[in-house]
């Protein structure tokens, strides 16, 4: 009777934490602005193997692009936008937790798009 119990609250369970794990959604981060010493907000949507990026929060959206996932890695690509950094691929290692997504690069051609140290955004919804 434990094992059943078990067995079902592991089945009731799983899911939840798949879905606290998707990098699908909205996150949200701080960024340097372009005066020293200035913050500037940056949302990231991601949804069905594609990104938007806004920077400032303001609705308008600066970059499209396309990522894949293998295991850890994600290699992203921008396809469009005023900011974007087209042809250029980037390859990071990524962790996913229930509120964070930290993205640190292992490769990336663009320069400025994550800085050395990586991106690590909270999620919104």
């Amino acid at each position: 009777m434990k094992s059943n119990l078990l067995l079902l609250s592991l089945f009731f369970l799983l899911p939840l934490s798949l879905f606290s794990q998707s990098m699908e959604g909205k996150w949200f981060a701080q960024i340097p602005g372009m005066e020293e010493g200035t913050t500037m907000d940056l949302v990231l949507e991601m949804a069905a193997g594609k990104y938007m990026v806004d920077f400032g929060n303001d609705g308008t959206i600066e970059i499209e692009g396309v990522y894949e996932l293998q295991e850890t890695q994600m290699t992203i690509k921008d396809t469009g936008g005023e900011r974007a950094c087209l042809n250029q691929v980037g390859v990071y290692s990524f962790k996913v937790t229930t509120e964070d997504l930290i993205m640190t690069p292992i490769s990336d051609p663009c320069e400025g798009r994550s800085g050395p140290d990586g991106m690590q955004f909270t999620r919104m919804d």
